[in-house]
């Protein structure tokens, strides 16, 4: 028995003409797409109202940085997002977040029980090294939990050393800077030196351009710039200081180098 394409197209188009008469298959294909489309808008917009709302109350943020890698960080931070589903340029809020800083955990804990500060972050000795820090916030449900660590993480990221990488060059700005080691790839990445992986030497490779000094005890911290970008150096208190306005000369060891992707803040290496 042979098959006769002409009856086959006959009965596939009686099938469908029959199928498409039939108010279950319009149903599915018209109201089920329109129930399951109004049910994604609801939900994007109650997400959205949640965020905006947590951003308005993100009005401070605590930070205890055993790092010492933020104490000359930005202490504005500063958040724009879309008013609305359209995402339209005219239609963004723009909310601010001011940066408080603590000597210690217990006092940033303190004000987060009393209600002071809404978010608190813990940035440890070894947050280059690791990648790893700790975030605690008041009150923060399934949709605004991102809102908030997105700001937090550009804050992070933005007091790093930005520029472009190219073997065992690094270049910020108009300055580039010889590295002790190469970069783990060439592009666009964000470097970070912890204040004591950097030293003193009149023989060094990076210029930087001292404007604060401040004592801690046994040590000071050095605060500057290297090639425009906020730099600090932790130095020994029995050592000379450098006096304001001077700059001096950094050697950086090569496992003081930590590397990361300028656009996600994901480590590189």
């Amino acid at each position: 028995m042979t098959l006769s394409w002409k009856r086959a197209l006959i009965v596939a188009r009686r099938e469908y003409l029959t199928a498409v008469k039939r108010k279950a298959f319009l149903f599915t294909l018209i109201v089920v797409p329109l129930y399951f489309g109004g049910v994604m808008a609801f939900a994007s917009r109650g997400a959205l109202s949640a965020q905006r709302d947590t951003m308005r109350s993100f009005t401070r943020l605590g930070v205890v940085d055993s790092s010492g890698l933020y104490a000359d960080a930005t202490r504005v931070l500063t958040t724009s997002m879309a008013a609305d589903l359209t995402g339209s340029p005219a239609k963004r809020e723009t909310y601010r977040t001011d940066v408080v800083f603590y000597t210690d955990q217990q006092k940033l804990e303190q004000a987060l029980r009393s209600g002071e500060i809404p978010q608190a972050l813990v940035i440890p000795a070894d947050y280059l090294a690791s990648g790893a820090l700790r975030r605690y916030s008041r009150s923060e449900g399934v949709f605004t939990s991102g809102s908030a660590q997105r700001s937090i993480e550009r804050w992070l990221t933005r007091n790093l050393l930005a520029g472009q990488a190219d073997g065992s060059r690094f270049t910020i700005g108009e300055q580039t800077l010889p590295l002790p080691a190469a970069a783990p790839r060439a592009g666009a990445l964000l470097l970070g030196v912890r204040p004591e992986h950097a030293q003193l030497d009149p023989g060094g490779s990076w210029p930087m351009e001292v404007e604060l000094l401040e004592m801690l005890g046994a040590e000071r911290l050095v605060y500057g710039r290297v090639g425009g970008a906020a730099f600090t150096l932790r130095i020994e208190a029995t050592l000379p200081p450098p006096r304001p306005g001077e700059t001096v000369r950094l050697q950086v060891r090569p496992e003081g180098l930590h590397w990361f992707d300028r656009d996600s803040g994901m480590r590189v290496g």
